[in-house]
């Protein structure tokens, strides 16, 4: 019994002290899990952080270019604008469901 309490008091230094904490090693575990599995969007809407994390620059490297100095081809350039706010949480409801059902709300930002 008192290996097993001085075993369990040395690995509380690797644990959680909070819920917070718990959840980001389960965020973390889940990513490396899911990695190229297409879950990470998904993730990131359910967990509420996507506006976060999506709100950046896609950078690659200038594909396109005719010259032939290395310097222009591993240049940075940005392909795409990324852009999540907090509307793109939810779809819109179609007018058509809003018509038919009037307790029906929008919902925000659409």
């Amino acid at each position: 019994m008192e290996s097993y309490q001085k075993y369990a008091i040395a690995d509380k230094k690797n644990k959680p002290g909070t819920k917070g904490g718990m959840r980001e090693i389960i965020r973390r575990e889940r990513k490396v899990e899911l990695a190229l599995e297409g879950q990470d969007y998904w993730d990131r809407k359910r967990w509420k952080t996507a506006h976060l994390e999506l709100n950046r620059n896609i950078e690659g490297w200038n594909v396109t270019t005719e010259d032939p100095n290395p310097n222009a081809y591993y240049k940075p350039t940005t392909i795409y604008m990324q852009r999540f706010t907090l509307r793109d949480y939810f779809a819109p409801i179609p007018e058509s469901d809003l018509i038919n059902n009037p307790q029906l709300v929008q919902n925000p930002g659409w």
